[in-house]
């Protein structure tokens, strides 16, 4: 058994300092290739365990969003599959989800479900046989979910009270707010229902109105009313609700109120 770790260029360019390595996918290439000589002397099976990212894999959404931007930017250190020609079998980690690259090169994932974007893939194992020859059978092992990741969406109140979300308590609780004003204390007051509520997502419905497409410049430049730089302001904050008519007095009597006591 060959344990390859994530291997960062700058980092073990002192250990091989005759070799050239600037990219990752070099170093893996040299540490397979030190591998596949020690197995050569050696015979017999082999297994290599590494840690990278593997070319023919996709990153799991939400998770690892970074892995996605490299990919888009083509700045992502990806190891092609011809660096792991050699053992009998090589199980790779890092990226989340199960995957199976070649017959003999698979990803199993993660044992337990680490972000809402992952909540409906397998979490689990694969069982490897080997004989004197090498594999002869690789089978998927499911293993247990202890509780479900699930997202619920909707104002605060429905959430609360909703009798159709009571089959969710003892989930992990990704709950997605569509109230159109920020509301108090919503963590504490979901974790009363759902004790294992984990994060909160503010996405407050609009109704179609049409964003405000101004600068910030704009907004609040010379010229433009106090009253109005407030408005602006509240409905930058609250996505979309301005003053209400009781909120507008009050702003109107306090703006009235500073400029007196400026001009005193």
């Amino acid at each position: 058994f060959y344990g390859v770790p994530y291997l960062e260029p700058a980092l073990v360019r002192r250990t091989w300092p005759d070799v050239s390595l600037r990219t990752q996918e070099q170093v893996v290439g040299h540490a397979m290739s030190l591998v596949n000589a020690d197995r050569a002397e050696r015979g017999g099976r082999s297994v290599a365990i590494a840690h990278c990212f593997a070319a023919g894999v996709e990153p799991t959404p939400q998770l690892e969003r970074e892995v996605r931007q490299d990919l888009r930017q083509g700045s992502l250190d990806v190891v092609p599959l011809s660096d792991f020609d050699g053992p009998d079998y090589v199980a790779l980690g890092h990226i989340h989800g199960r995957a199976e690259l070649a017959p003999q090169i698979r990803y199993s994932g993660a044992p337990l479900h680490y972000s809402f974007g992952e909540a409906h893939k397998p979490r689990g194992s694969w069982l490897v046989d080997l004989d004197a020859d090498g594999v002869t059978d690789i089978a998927w092992l499911d293993l247990p979910v202890p509780r479900r990741l699930t997202v619920l969406r909707g104002e605060l109140e429905d959430l609360l009270e909703n009798p159709a979300y009571d089959a969710h308590i003892d989930d992990w609780i990704c709950a997605v707010l569509t109230d159109r004003l920020p509301q108090r204390e919503p963590m504490r007051r979901l974790r009363e229902r759902f004790p294992y509520c984990a994060t909160i997502d503010l996405q407050p419905e609009r109704d179609g109105e049409a964003a405000d497409t101004r600068t910030y410049r704009e907004r609040v430049g010379r010229g433009v009313p106090d009253p109005q730089v407030i408005d602006d302001f509240l409905d930058h904050v609250r996505r979309g609700e301005r003053a209400s008519g009781d909120e507008r007095q009050l702003l109107a009597d306090v703006i009235s109120e500073h400029r007196a006591q400026a001009t005193a």
